[in-house]
């Protein structure tokens, strides 16, 4: 099997299943074992500061906007361009950590050109959206 890992999967304009429909997926990760992806192209109503003092009680200061990265209900996740702050590197340069690697020195950090927090919803996904 050739691994789809540190590729990019865009949706067919055919596509049916509304969870995937005109998305791009990035591949994290891709083996025999399963596979794993972040849709990067869905932006919330939520910001990065909003959901961070829900889910770590503490202050931060980024209007970054929350990104929905898949229909999977698991932890969030971000990705990001720090090596000091990521857990693996998906492509040169690019990060990602789960919510349990990460603390207040990401949020506050400035070394990072891009910063996207992915929110992946235990349940209901109009939560990220303020309905």
């Amino acid at each position: 099997m050739e691994s789809l890992e540190k590729h990019l999967l865009i949706a067919s304009p055919y596509m049916l299943d509304p969870n995937f429909q005109r998305t791009v997926v990035l591949m994290v990760q891709h083996s025999d074992e399963g596979a794993f992806g972040l849709v990067i192209n869905r932006p919330t109503d939520k910001l990065l500061k909003d959901l961070w003092r829900e889910i770590n009680n503490s202050p931060c200061d980024s209007d970054e906007p929350v990104h929905l990265g898949g229909p999977v209900p698991g932890p969030i996740m971000a990705i990001h361009t720090d090596p000091t702050l990521g857990e693996k590197e998906i492509i040169p340069g690019l990060y990602f950590c789960l919510k349990t690697r990460l603390s207040t020195n990401w949020c506050a950090s400035k070394n990072t050109s891009t910063r996207y927090l992915w929110a992946i919803p235990d349940g209901d996904q109009d939560s990220l959206s303020g309905n």
